[in-house]
């Protein structure tokens, strides 16, 4: 299962992760926000693949209210935000019973949010600790339960 935008960062990662054989089934989390089903629709179009679309609930906006983790640049809790989407992914993950989340997350890129600290702990706290790859990224960071069982190619 791949978060997916439609941005370039989450196409590269499916790109990544197809290459290595990987079936992905794409899933866009459309905010009160941010809409980006149709970014997102292109995306999977031109990579071939299914991608599934939810809608935020109740306890997003309670979230946004009150993140746990601060605010980022223009009062947006990027990290409860993301937090939140990973852990959408994760109940897909286990109901059509697939292997991994995969993110186009990238060290550096987003101060409040893509930071080292910041990536370990999500993967801690998002329930799948271990199954959350970051195929841009990854190999600065610690290699999870997948790459470790060979399930992905670090």
């Amino acid at each position: 299962i791949a978060l997916l935008s439609g941005g370039f960062d989450s196409l590269l990662a499916v790109r990544i992760m197809q290459k290595q054989g990987f079936e992905v089934i794409g899933l866009n989390v459309i905010t009160p926000f941010c809409d980006t089903s149709a970014a997102a629709q292109e995306a999977a179009e031109m990579l071939g693949i299914e991608c599934r679309y939810v809608k935020t609930d109740d306890s997003y906006l309670e979230l946004v209210r009150h993140p746990r983790y601060g605010y980022g640049k223009g009062v947006n809790p990027c990290l409860d935000c993301h937090l939140y989407m990973i852990r959408r992914a994760k109940e897909l993950m286990e109901e059509l019973d697939a292997d991994i989340v995969v993110t186009g997350e990238v060290i550096g890129q987003r101060p409040m949010s893509q930071q080292r600290h910041h990536l370990e702990m999500l993967d801690y706290h998002s329930g799948i600790q271990g199954r959350l790859i970051r195929p841009i990224c990854g190999k600065l960071l610690p290699p999870t339960e997948a790459e470790l069982t060979g399930i992905v190619d670090r």
